[in-house]
């Protein structure tokens, strides 16, 4: 997706999308990434117990906007095509759904956007947690989605730590304390 794309008059940046840094850009500010880093935060006012988020995208084949020109002419093939469009359900269509349990709340921002896994998701299992900002990671914590601690490596030091998840294949969260704090990742084992 590009500005500068000859469709940007009917689908376009709108809204608070306009002032995101770093919405569809790569490092340099060139567009058509398709990447966009999202970062929520809920008042959770006291709640202890596990919180849910959902996140679904949607996508509509046809918006209306993008025809209204063309059904403002009159030919056997745009009225066979208005009969048609006028038919079809034009409900947008989920393309992606994804949901993170989490007990882990009141982390910082700025703690979570310096350490990363990688790669994720892991074919093998074997991951890499590295600290962006080269401060020592002290100890790793491994869990399932079901809260339960499946992995421990304590006493660890070194500001890229690797780490072998467990064998089966799922949703994994790793707990890393670099410096005193913890912070929360998630990777995908296949």
């Amino acid at each position: 997706f590009s500005t500068t794309h000859s469709a940007y008059d009917t689908t376009m940046l709108y809204g608070q999308v306009l002032s995101d840094d770093d919405f569809n850009l790569d490092g340099v500010g060139q567009e058509g990434t398709g990447k966009d880093k999202v970062t929520y935060e809920i008042p959770i006012g006291g709640y202890a117990d596990n919180i849910t988020v959902t996140a679904e995208v949607y996508y509509q084949v046809t918006p209306p906007r993008w025809l209204e020109e063309m059904f403002e002419y009159s030919s056997d093939d745009i009225d066979h095509f208005a009969e048609m469009y006028d038919a079809a359900d034009k409900d947008p269509v989920l393309v992606a759904h994804d949901e993170l349990v989490s007990g882990d709340v009141g982390l910082a921002t700025e703690t979570l956007l310096d350490l990363v896994v990688y790669p994720n998701p892991s074919i093998t299992g074997e991951v890499a947690i590295r600290n962006r900002n080269n401060r020592s990671i002290e100890g790793l914590s491994v869990y399932d989605m079901q809260g339960k601690l499946v992995k421990e490596q304590n006493n660890v030091r070194g500001n890229t730590i690797y780490l072998n998840l467990p064998a089966q294949s799922g949703m994994y969260f790793i707990k890393a304390r670099t410096q005193g704090v913890e912070s929360v990742l998630q990777v995908l084992k296949l």
